[in-house]
């Protein structure tokens, strides 16, 4: 089964979440703008978006929230992405210049900023306390993933288990964290949405693994 057959049962929802995605990014700064339509025009696959949609799907149409839950998602992702090139020193990003290339560290960390500022608003919207908690618990384990990863990413004698842990924050647990809010928001089922956050965390788990067999083949 390719991707396009995985996404087809939310492929209206993907586009209903393009549209209020890029709404999202509009403000009366002008930088914001241009840095904006730079990461529109730059995108990725989406993959982590298409995961809520579907997870929600299962039970389900998915509702404006889940729309909403897919753009805090995909936010905070790129907020990280933003932060990773600066601490990378990174010149491309999907090919093309990086946000720092362009501009510099300190606009593109200020901007990662502004973005997670955003999913915070966002997430207020939600009014669903449940939620609130596991977006922002993912937004902790996301810093702590990045700061495992400066500290012994690179250590040639770094463990297993350190490994597994590193990963597991720093990519699995927004994933985990999508796919559990996703499936709560149309189940309203405690038990479903933990049952989605354990394939979340595994698939998370898995993308990363593959991701950094690609430095190595």
């Amino acid at each position: 089964m390719d991707v396009k057959s995985i996404i087809a049962p939310i492929e209206e929802d993907l586009v209903v979440f393009e549209n209020d995605f890029k709404a999202m990014f509009q403000s009366k700064v002008d930088i914001i703008d241009q840095i904006a339509d730079h990461l529109i025009r730059t995108k990725g696959k989406r993959l982590r978006p298409a995961l809520v949609l579907l997870a929600a799907s299962t039970h389900g149409k998915p509702n404006g929230d889940a729309i909403r839950v897919a753009a805090i998602v995909e936010l905070i992702h790129t907020a990280t992405l933003v932060h990773d090139d600066v601490v990378d020193e990174a010149a491309l990003r999907r090919g093309s210049p990086s946000l720092n290339s362009i501009w510099d560290n300190h606009v593109s960390v200020l901007m990662g900023d502004y973005l997670l500022s955003r999913a915070l608003c966002l997430i207020v919207l939600l009014n669903s306390r449940e939620m609130m908690q596991t977006i922002s618990k993912c937004t902790e384990r996301l810093s702590k993933g990045e700061l495992l990863q400066a500290t012994r990413g690179y250590d040639p004698d770094i463990t297993e288990d350190e490994y597994y842990s590193i990963i597991s924050e720093k990519t699995a647990s927004l994933i985990a964290s999508g796919c559990e809010v996703g499936a709560y928001l149309t189940s309203g089922s405690p038990g479903i949405a933990a049952d989605f956050r354990r394939y979340g965390e595994y698939l998370g788990k898995a993308f990363q693994i593959s991701d950094d067999l690609l430095d190595y083949v």
